[in-house]
């Protein structure tokens, strides 16, 4: 299961959003996605459904906004998700590779911290303190 968060992040702009305005980190990798189902075809082949056999040639950097590992307002004040962040199954397929799952948790992980200095809610701190400080800590979050 994955959080249907403040953001979700769709096929199309994994491939074309190489930043956001509110960037926590970057991935790299094409669409590692998995057939839906298969099914047996009356000549006795299969056919698989749910495969993304083709690779967008911006495919190779995009990133990843902050809200996409926050639960939508109403929904939990002080939480932060990076394992089940907020994607659609063709995003996922790429998010979900470990380099990218590794930085989108430590970076939240800065998150957490940013709001503590703040003295406020993960949901309620605002991107700039972030911001500076995956910078202070020369975290990679952007790519260009």
């Amino acid at each position: 299961r994955r959080l249907i968060g403040k953001e979700v992040v769709t096929w199309r702009e994994a491939g074309d959003q190489l930043n956001w305005p509110h960037q926590l980190c970057v991935a790299a990798y094409f669409s590692d996605s998995k057939a839906s189902y298969q099914v047996a075809l009356a000549d006795g082949t299969t056919a698989r459904e749910g495969v993304l056999s083709e690779e967008n040639s911006n495919f190779v950097y995009w990133g990843v906004p902050m809200e996409a590992v926050l639960p939508a307002a109403g929904q939990a004040d002080n939480l932060v998700v990076p394992v089940c962040a907020s994607m659609s199954k063709q995003a996922w397929g790429s998010y979900r590779l470990e380099p990218i799952w590794s930085q989108a948790g430590a970076n939240s992980a800065v998150m957490v911290e940013a709001a503590i200095r703040e003295g406020k809610t993960v949901n309620a701190v605002g991107y700039e303190p972030v911001r500076l400080l995956l910078v202070e800590l020369n975290n990679v979050f952007a790519r260009y």
